[in-house]
């Protein structure tokens, strides 16, 4: 039973351990500048990230579907609460058209009670410009319009709020929205 006992324990952890998205974050000394991207708001009207130039930006790539999207939302709602005011938040969900609608995210969103700003990729996956193939993702955003972090990958709570606070520390005062 012993022996029995150990190899559940190691196949566990073993799983734990291949579920976690291991994946490189973008070191700060390799500041790059981001692409812009259309999104749309809520409203159907199409966004670019270049439109927020000269303030922070927080881009998360998510989708309903997405455990880990999911499983980060509550520390991303903590974080908008805290911040919203100062750093742009663009919460960009991944509308196939089929498994993900943007009327169906936007129910989905309601329904669980988050209040940041949703907005929606329709025309092609932007999580892409950072050569990543799934999601979630987040992108931290210098008010200068280069990269200070991209991870891909559910992020912690404490590294979003420290990510956060890093970003602002950088940001000129006249920056925040």
């Amino acid at each position: 039973m012993n022996r029995i006992h150990r190899m559940l324990c190691l196949l566990a952890a073993l799983l734990v351990i291949l579920s976690v998205p291991a994946f490189p974050a973008l070191a700060e000394s390799q500041a790059m500048e981001c692409d812009d991207m259309v999104l749309t708001d809520k409203d159907g009207n199409e966004v670019t990230l270049y439109s927020f130039a000269g303030k922070p930006v927080i881009i998360n790539f998510w989708a309903t579907w997405c455990p880990w999207c999911v499983y980060e939302f509550p520390a991303y709602q903590k974080l908008f609460e805290q911040y919203g005011d100062q750093i742009v938040f663009i919460m960009a969900d991944q509308c196939d058209g089929y498994a993900e609608t943007p009327e169906k995210a936007l129910a989905w969103l309601e329904e669980n009670g988050y209040t940041f700003p949703p907005y929606f990729d329709t025309i092609n996956y932007a999580y892409r410009n950072f050569g990543w193939s799934g999601i979630p993702g987040s992108v931290f955003i210098r008010a200068d319009g280069t990269v200070q972090l991209a991870q891909l990958g559910a992020m912690q709570e404490e590294a979003l709020f420290a990510a956060a606070e890093a970003l602002l520390k950088e940001a000129p005062a006249e920056a925040a929205p």
